[in-house]
């Protein structure tokens, strides 16, 4: 066993990153966040740290998470911004960040996990979860364009058209329970639903189902995310 020695506080969670399958001599990274603010990228066959990320929101880095399929890791921290970076193993320094969003809900966030490719859940410390979409590059660029182009409407010529974390991350659903939430699983995706089990800090467990269709295809807004997880309640006490 090995010892990897850097954060001042506790870690909150890890990421692995890169190629990890076995008799694989591909680059293997974990990725770690803290209490104390850091983001911190680890070589584990080196066993020693080649990135460190500053500047958490509230001072603590609280949840990562990897997909994958867009090669996108997303942080939480302790106020309402979900972060976005782009991740190459390969590279010396491998996360390169993209922006942040800020979360519908008010509290911190205290779990971030991908539950199915490009759908991100963030789980608050309070009562409520959100599914976030990491659109495709086409849908990404076309989003970032649009958006260029009404700030230079506005008169606002300092934007350009790369694109950013509020291209990439569409809102879905958010789901809200009556109790403070400790956790959650997921039990079944389809191509339009994401069946979740949520713990209460009430000893129970909450079976919900969440839409995860974009919202230009629902012709929505970003406030209709709130409507969009199943109404009825299944409790197992």
């Amino acid at each position: 066993s090995h010892r990897l020695v850097g954060h001042r506080a506790a870690v909150t969670d890890l990421a692995c990153l890169g190629d990890w399958a076995a008799g694989s001599d591909g680059r293997r990274l974990v990725a770690s966040t803290s209490r104390d603010g850091l983001i911190k990228i680890w070589d584990a066959r080196m066993q020693h740290c080649i990135q460190t990320i500053t500047g958490a929101g509230g001072g603590v880095a609280v949840g990562i998470d990897h997909d994958p399929e867009s090669n996108r890791v997303v942080t939480g921290a302790g106020d309402r911004e979900l972060r976005l970076w782009r991740l190459d193993v390969d590279a010396e320094a491998p996360l390169d960040g993209l922006g942040s969003i800020k979360r519908h809900a008010m509290e911190p966030c205290q779990q971030l996990r991908f539950v199915a490719p490009r759908i991100l859940a963030a789980l608050t410390h309070g009562r409520t979860l959100e599914l976030f979409r990491v659109r495709g590059a086409a849908d990404a660029a076309k989003k970032a364009k649009r958006r260029a182009r009404r700030r230079r409407e506005k008169g606002l010529t300092d934007e350009n058209d790369e694109v950013a974390a509020a291209d990439e991350l569409e809102p879905l659903s958010i789901i809200t329970s009556e109790h403070r939430l400790r956790s959650f699983c997921v039990v079944a995706v389809t191509s339009s639903t994401v069946s979740l089990v949520l713990s209460t800090r009430t000893n129970e467990l909450e079976l919900r189902d969440a839409s995860i269709t974009s919202q230009m295809t629902r012709k929505g807004s970003v406030a209709d995310a709130a409507d969009n997880a199943e109404a009825t309640v299944r409790t197992l006490q």
